[in-house]
């Protein structure tokens, strides 16, 4: 971590800055981790309708959910892109309710 320049601040920004980066980086890992787990059930839920799990992809999808939104919060992620995520979680569910029903 060798900086040009000669005064603290910017020795300090550049050691904030990466601190912040390494937490953005967990942030969005354990959003990408819910999202693929919420997929996993919905596939699982596909394959072999129950009411059970159903259950667990609900309960899988509201866990992805509050990652999502915390991750907002936080500012790791934009508030369009987790939209996004939601909304393919969402769309997802709604196909596999559509073909349970065929």
């Amino acid at each position: 971590m060798m900086s040009a320049s000669k005064s603290k601040s910017p020795i300090q920004r550049m050691r904030l800055n990466e601190k912040q980066r390494e937490i953005n980086q967990s942030q969005r890992s354990a959003v990408r981790t819910a999202v693929k787990k919420t997929l996993a059930a919905v596939d699982a839920y596909q394959m072999a309708p129950s009411q059970e799990g159903v259950k667990q992809v609900y309960t899988d999808m509201a866990q992805a959910f509050s990652r999502i939104d915390k991750c907002i919060k936080k500012g790791s992620m934009h508030k369009n892109a987790g939209a996004n995520q939601k909304q393919r979680l969402t769309s997802a569910l709604a196909r596999a309710k559509a073909a349970e029903g065929r």
